[in-house]
């Protein structure tokens, strides 16, 4: 590298832990994306001007365009949900079932169903409003719901096989390889990730409690006229979740047209609730409620096309690809450095992937199962979406109103020192094994 790239490659390095440092601390995204555009584009020297009016407004403009209204959808349905008293009816159909003191785990695995049925970011939502519930009767802090939500909807249940999210559908187009592809590897890691985040949290969350880190009721009031748990107020309460899952995964439509639907599901079952004012204004707060996280996760992939921009990151993923190692781990290294260096490990498939693919499938024809780099890629790219600059762990802590101080480091050890440990332990074996 020239000094040229260096000095980019540094402006790049130093972006990237500002990044993390700056979205820690809990300035604001698009704040914090603004200012390292700067930097970037002054250590690549790309023109101030065409860094931010071109490159850096593209990027927030197209994922503004993929996630406006899926964000906004999402927080429609759960404000509907809420309003409507299924929220209060399921969690103590979840009460009764799994008992308060289970807490941990059944936010744990709800997170995990709602988010394999393909409910993303509206599933959050819901099993957020649920777990605040559960938790208060518990006696836990709610800060601690976050990292439980996480390990649950945003590791094994996005990146594993079967999962409906991004990070795995996107190397079905490259690489042909189905969902389930790299299935041993793909279950181990998972199972992995889902004991070993079970097995922590169901004893790191009780043990702060012991130790004065308890539910404050200033935090969230109290359950008032809370419905009774008939089988048909159950059947309601679930239909909305039904909707969005049959639509979504059975006829294929879009998530935002599905969890449009399951809100008019809402409606529908209980006309009588409010008036149709009071639903019209629970629908516009609720789609005011997400065009902040919307914002927020787009100011990421703005900064994320800033970088792409730079010499530095063309040459690196030029040397990376030119080195001479296993494909096994290049398939680890190669979407953990342009996830560093973007700040996102969606950024690093949906952005790198294209890049990359190429070199990956040169190895198909001596004998390498693309289905194992698919998995490895999706493992990797999932380590570094739950780092604090990931848009949205972001987005769903500021909703919350969860500082990072204080829920932040159960989610690190869940969501991406847990699965870091499974994903190098996963990519030796298979290095080992030969695929």
């Amino acid at each position: 590298m020239d000094g040229a790239v260096l000095l980019s490659l540094a402006g790049i390095i130093l972006g990237a832990i500002l990044l993390i440092v700056g979205t820690y601390q809990g300035y604001t995204p698009i704040a914090v994306t603004l200012l390292l555009t700067l930097v970037v584009a002054v250590t690549s020297h790309i023109p101030i001007g065409t860094a931010y009016t071109e490159v850096y407004a593209g990027g927030v403009a197209d994922m503004i365009r993929t996630i406006l209204l899926v964000i906004c959808g999402a927080c429609i349905l759960s404000d509907l949900y809420e309003k409507s008293g299924s929220i209060d009816l399921l969690s103590r159909l979840v009460e009764k079932y799994f008992g308060a003191k289970n807490a941990v785990a059944a936010t744990i695995l709800g997170a995990s169903l709602f988010s394999f049925g393909g409910l993303g970011f509206g599933g959050i939502l819901i099993i957020y409003r649920i777990a605040l519930q559960l938790f208060q009767k518990a006696g836990f802090s709610r800060f601690f719901i976050p990292s439980c939500i996480t390990l649950g909807a945003l590791t094994y249940s996005i990146m594993g096989p079967f999962a409906v999210d991004t990070l795995n559908y996107l190397p079905t187009q490259y690489y042909g390889t189905p969902t389930s592809a790299g299935l041993f590897p793909g279950l181990l890691c998972s199972a992995a990730i889902l004991v070993c985040g079970l097995f922590f949290l169901t004893r790191y969350i009780p043990r702060k409690a012991q130790k004065g880190e308890r539910w404050a009721e200033k935090e969230q009031p109290g359950i008032e006229n809370a419905p009774s748990l008939r089988l048909s107020s159950c059947c309601f309460a679930l239909l909305p979740i039904l909707v969005v899952f049959f639509t979504y995964n059975i006829l294929r439509f879009p998530i935002a047209i599905s969890t449009f639907l399951g809100s008019v599901s809402i409606v529908l079952t209980h006309p009588s609730k409010f008036s149709l004012q009071k639903w019209i204004q629970t629908f516009c707060d609720g789609a005011v409620r997400g065009v902040a996280p919307s914002f927020n996760m787009a100011a990421f992939a703005g900064y994320a096309a800033v970088v792409v921009s730079t010499p530095a990151y063309q040459q690196t993923i030029s040397l990376l690809e030119a080195t001479d190692q296993s494909p096994y781990l290049m398939a680890v290294l190669i979407p953990a450095v342009i996830a560093a260096m973007l700040g996102s490990g969606t950024n690093a498939m949906v952005i790198g992937l294209a890049e990359t693919s190429t070199y990956f499938l040169s190895y198909q024809s001596l004998g390498v199962d693309m289905g194992v780099i698919h998995r490895l890629n999706s493992m990797t790219a999932g380590v570094f979406d739950a780092l604090p600059s990931n848009g949205t762990i972001n987005s769903l802590l500021q909703m919350w109103s969860c500082p990072y101080t204080k829920g932040y480091l159960p989610i690190f050890i869940c969501t991406c020192l847990f699965p870091a440990i499974a994903t190098a332990g996963c990519c030796l074996l298979v290095c080992c094994l030969g695929g």
